[in-house]
């Protein structure tokens, strides 16, 4: 994410990262405002889990925010359709009801 669009979307993005990671103060989170990198740093040490998991949640986090605010390396993000496509269809399913009805219809005995 580069350092534009992070300006030039800090409010919304100082929001969500609060929202995420609510141990942060204030003064972490807008220490990271120019290196959202060094988020991984602080979540790792604010909440005392290993490396890699902190630069997990990050760069997922980082993923979301990307697709929210419809840039990555200054692309648009794809927009959501729910239109479905004729390929996508499911198939028909293959119900046999005849001899269920059947069995259904055989009397039972209790002794």
């Amino acid at each position: 994410m580069n350092t534009e669009t992070v300006e030039k979307n800090w409010a919304e993005l100082r929001e969500k990262i609060k929202a995420k990671w609510s141990k942060f103060n204030d003064e972490e989170v807008d220490g990271a405002k120019g290196d959202l990198s060094q988020l991984a740093g602080k979540i790792q040490t604010v909440y005392g889990i290993a490396k890699d998991h902190a630069d997990r949640q990050f760069e997922e986090f980082k993923k979301s925010v990307l697709s929210l605010i419809g840039q990555e390396a200054g692309a648009e993000a794809p927009k959501a359709s729910l239109a479905v496509e004729p390929s996508a269809t499911l198939p028909k399913p293959n119900l046999v009801i005849a001899p269920l009805a059947a069995k259904a219809a055989e009397p039972v005995s209790l002794r």
